[in-house]
């Protein structure tokens, strides 16, 4: 494809694989093939501005970086792209991309975003991309902003878009991508704690409230709002003809439909409290009954069946003992079996080495069971306790309805069925007033719910309805992240104070990392000693505050991961990167990003912290870890 490309003058280009593991694959391939698009002079030139920019790198470095085939690639014009490259190596692509002596790069989608990088054509190696759960469609709006970089200003005057045939391509969802012209654009914005906090320090609540209900977010859910209240129109619209449907000349239907559903109400009501009766007896006594029991199970229309308890029940929700009946069929029986008719009659003393499976064994004990079922008493009747005032109820409610004057209408039948629409119909209209009141300021009620966490955890103080930042609120407003009220929490309760530089940055990890795969994070061992405490405690605290979240409907804070405890620790310690990438899946671009952002975190924390001792702690951590590929 590439060589087809240069012979067509269609270079340089980019394709889009979405797979960091098959761009690199692809280098592999053309290296492999003996691909070179490349001049001799444009080699030269390509060495020289790549040793320029790595004067100081160590052999070891360069080796576990893979630096050699990196530049065999780049010479012959070819690379990859994707977040798990080394930012110093994305640097150095882009930087010969944009000159044109690299001619064919193999990108992951995050090269469409906020790079230039124009390319003369564009290949797309499938349609499809995986979205973390699935294999998903490219959108129109992806389609557009991959293809986007085909034709670079004032040297194309026209881009290619290539996308490779396969047996599953269909030419028509591609025409369909190709010539959409509007994408939808949904916002991801929604307000933290840290937000929140630096917010009511400048503005104020009410202010602060007002700017959130301005957001495009919001304007987006109000939008939607006005969809649902045109359906809501039309729904009303429709009750209004059938309630003239509806209408009897004997007299006000709508009332006598009343009492037929209070009266339909009031008897599902007493049948399921019935049942639930029943359930409640059965569960229990199948529950008290023991090894040896003989019980009976009293039926209205067929003889009592006796069984014998083999196995006691061991579900006390729903308890299911084994039994054998008279017949000598062994089984288990539930509630359903029982309901409220099951009594013990007598007990059988089984012998430890009981086999229900022997034959013999069987014909004794249901001999011993006929003897007890035979001497038995019977089954004493129980008359049904009836609630009084319910009877009543019910029996004055069916009067009402025999003497309403809609009861004799011949039509009767068919306005209930116009009045059956109407009941339906409203309660859409109830369901879609539901959303409506959830969609409208949802914005400002989450931050409403926000400022209500805050204020129990002492952040903010609320004075009639305003609130004011604490001090450990201005703490948490110079704290940026997904864990900032976390983090704030940590600060707040010393967690951190007797840890060594290198342990806090490793503890400090578990607040930025995000491993790729929910299953990395289940297979991670804790460090023992100080560290394992301090990890143990934020876990902890982390609990701790999604309890007040819950007690506040909110669901901010995302888990803690501890994929990078050990990877950070080391590096902190000192080891080289061939020995801290050698235990884990990580790339070295992953390494290098994850690194900057624990860096960036001990920064803030050194500045946040009124603690000298521990900001001094947080500034030693960072330099730690900033050396190195870090540093590049």
């Amino acid at each position: 494809m590439i060589e087809e490309l240069d012979r067509a003058g269609l270079l340089p280009s980019i394709t889009f694989i979405f797979s960091r593991a098959a761009c690199d694959d692809a280098v592999s391939q053309c290296l492999a093939g003996g691909l070179f698009v490349t001049s001799a002079e444009e080699r030269l030139e390509i060495r020289g501005i790549v040793d320029a920019h790595f004067p100081d790198a160590s052999s070891e470095e360069l080796r576990i970086l893979g630096f050699a085939s990196w530049c065999d690639g780049l010479e012959r014009g070819i690379a990859a792209h994707h977040a798990g490259l080394l930012p110093a190596f994305k640097v150095v692509v882009e930087q010969l991309f944009q000159a044109g002596l690299v001619k064919v790069v193999f990108a992951t989608e995050t090269l469409a975003l906020g790079i230039n990088m124009p390319a003369r054509s564009v290949v797309l190696e499938k349609l499809t991309k995986w979205n973390g759960s699935v294999h998903a469609a490219v959108t129109a709006g992806e389609y557009t902003q991959l293809t986007g970089r085909a034709g670079r200003r004032g040297i194309d005057t026209q881009g290619h878009a290539i996308v490779v045939w396969h047996s599953e391509l269909d030419p028509d969802s591609l025409a369909g991508l190709a010539s959409a012209r509007t994408y939808p654009l949904k916002s991801s914005f929604k307000p933290s704690y840290n937000m929140a906090i630096n917010l009511i320090e400048k503005f104020g609540t009410h202010r602060a409230r007002e700017l959130l209900e301005s957001s495009f977010a919001q304007f987006q859910a109000d939008r939607s709002v006005v969809g649902l209240a045109t359906q809501m129109r039309r729904s009303e619209d429709a009750i209004d003809g059938y309630q003239e449907a509806m209408e009897c000349h004997l007299g006000d239907f709508a009332s006598y439909m009343s009492l037929r559903r209070q009266l339909s109400d009031l008897e599902k009501d007493t049948k399921r409290d019935g049942v639930r009766e029943r359930r409640n007896t059965a569960t229990n006594f199948l529950n008290e009954v023991q090894r040896g029991d003989v019980i009976v199970i009293d039926a209205a229309r067929r003889s009592s069946v006796p069984f014998v308890v083999i196995d006691e029940a061991q579900d006390m929700d729903d308890p299911r003992p084994r039994v054998m009946s008279q017949t000598r069929v062994v089984k288990r029986i539930g509630y359903t079996d029982v309901g409220d008719q099951g009594r013990t009659i007598g007990q059988i003393r089984l012998p430890a080495t009981f086999d229900s499976r022997s034959p013999k064994t069987r014909s004794w004990l249901a001999d011993q069971m006929s003897v007890i079922a035979k001497s038995a008493p019977p089954a004493v009747p129980t008359e049904k306790i009836s609630d009084s005032k319910i009877d009543v109820e019910i029996s004055r409610l069916r009067k009402a309805i025999r003497a309403h004057a809609c009861h004799g209408c011949t039509d009767r039948e068919e306005h209930v069925r116009w009045h059956e629409r109407i009941y339906s119909t409203q309660r859409e209209i109830d369901k879609l007033e539901s959303r409506v009141a959830t969609r409208t300021s949802s914005i400002a009620k989450e931050f409403d719910r926000i400022c209500e966490v805050l204020t129990e955890l002492k952040y903010l103080e609320k004075s009639s309805d305003a609130h004011t930042v604490t001090d450990a609120g201005l703490v948490l407003g110079r704290i940026y992240g997904e864990l900032d009220l976390l983090t704030a929490e940590c600060l707040r309760s010393s967690i951190w104070r007797e840890l060594t530089a290198e342990q806090m940055s490793s503890a400090v990890s578990t607040l930025v990392y995000e491993s790729r795969r929910d299953d990395d994070r289940d297979t991670q061992n804790i460090p023992e000693g100080s560290l394992g405490i301090a990890l143990t405690e934020m876990v902890y605290k982390w609990g701790e505050l999604k309890d007040i979240e819950s007690q506040h409907r909110m669901d901010s804070l995302r888990e803690m991961d501890p994929g990078f405890v050990w990877v950070t620790l080391k590096w902190a310690r000192g080891q080289s990167i061939a020995k801290v990438l050698k235990s884990t899946d990580l790339q070295p671009g992953d390494f290098v990003r994850w690194s900057k952002q624990v860096i960036d975190l001990l920064g803030q924390i050194s500045l946040a912290s009124d603690d000298p001792k521990l900001a001094a702690t947080a500034r030693s951590a960072g330099d730690l870890i900033n050396r190195g590929i870090v540093a590049w």
